[in-house]
């Protein structure tokens, strides 16, 4: 029998293939990762809003130019998927500060609770993307 055909035993140096697909996260640990995915993609767009509003504030013309941008489709679904960001990551904030005060903890009520605010971030979003299509 050869190295290849024995099966691998605990003590194996050989590595081992993990394939981060085939997991099965509780939903409190995607939860978790969305909250800190939405915070990394809030402080990427957080030069250039602070850009658009100061252009927007310089003169009548920046205003203006600001403008233009916003009727642009791109400017438009980024400024929805950053206020998506915005209000998940806002709403997984507030949980976490409950959490910290030792309310909904249980493994339960946290799974709830996370399921509650997935739910109500994809509402929220559908909600802002209507408004910005019938706009």
């Amino acid at each position: 029998m050869s190295d290849l055909d024995k099966p691998l035993s605990v003590s194996s140096n050989r590595p081992v293939y993990l394939s981060l697909v085939s997991f099965k996260f509780p939903v409190m640990a995607i939860a978790s990762i969305i909250h800190r995915v939405s915070g990394v993609f809030l402080a990427a767009g957080l030069v250039p809003a602070i850009l658009m509003w100061h252009t927007s504030l310089q003169s009548e013309g920046g205003f203006a130019l600001v403008q233009t941008w916003f009727n642009l489709v791109a400017v438009q679904l980024l400024v929805w998927f950053y206020l998506s960001c915005l209000f998940y990551h806002a709403l997984a904030g507030i949980k976490h500060l409950f959490m910290d005060l030792g309310w909904g903890e249980s493994q339960s009520l946290a799974s709830k609770l996370s399921w509650g605010i997935i739910c109500i971030a994809i509402l929220f979003s559908a909600g802002l993307l209507y408004l910005l299509v019938a706009s």
